[in-house]
């Protein structure tokens, strides 16, 4: 006999729940549309903005190391057209552009990390 998969409902609820609470804290908007063409999708994002004021309180500071979160409901698609060769997908987050290099699921499977470039000005 198999064993039935387990139920993660409250699990997920939670961590959605707990999601939202902090970027209604501490998040930022970001604004996606598909390069390709398609719906303009905005949400609040955690953003790892690096500053050498980091490095005060022994927090490891690499200035190239520009992150995003979302939850995978926010943004439908960037993932998979973030991993298409050739892509040139962009992100604004609080009011700046940014290259999209890669998105990564994390372990919850509905969270994501994006490693983003700045795009000159």
């Amino acid at each position: 006999m198999e064993t039935p998969p387990p139920n993660t409902a409250p699990f997920d609820a939670m961590s959605k729940n707990v999601f939202q609470a902090t970027v209604a804290v501490m998040g930022y908007t970001a604004i996606w549309t598909p390069a390709g063409g398609g719906s303009t999708y905005t949400a609040q994002v955690h953003f790892n903005n690096p500053t050498s004021a980091l490095e005060k309180f022994g927090i490891e500071f690499n200035p190239d190391e520009w992150r995003v979160e979302y939850y995978a409901e926010d943004f439908p698609g960037l993932k998979d057209l973030a991993d298409e060769r050739g892509s040139n997908e962009v992100l604004n987050v609080a009011g700046v552009n940014w290259h999209v290099r890669t998105v990564v699921k994390k372990w919850d499977g509905k969270t994501y990390v994006v490693d983003l470039q700045k795009i000159p000005v």
